[in-house]
């Protein structure tokens, strides 16, 4: 699920399969890949906000995905 999130577009992302029905029909379909593999993808264009919904979870801005990239390649 991709959305806007004051001017930055973000995408929704789980840490675990279980939390994805709690959004309801927002997500139709859900795929689980590896977290590094997300975040190269992601790099440069789209932040990603861990467990939408949740008490347990974060934002990380597109800039904070290319740092955290930049620090553990």
């Amino acid at each position: 699920m991709m959305f806007d999130k004051n001017g930055t577009n973000m995408i929704a992302a789980f840490s675990s399969l279980e939390r994805v029905p709690k959004m309801g029909m927002q997500i139709p379909f859900a795929l689980k890949v590896n977290a590094r593999w997300c975040l190269e993808k992601l790099s440069g264009k789209y932040g990603l906000v861990l467990n939408p919904g949740f008490t347990e979870g974060f934002d990380i801005s597109p800039d904070g995905i290319f740092n955290i990239l930049r620090d553990f390649h």
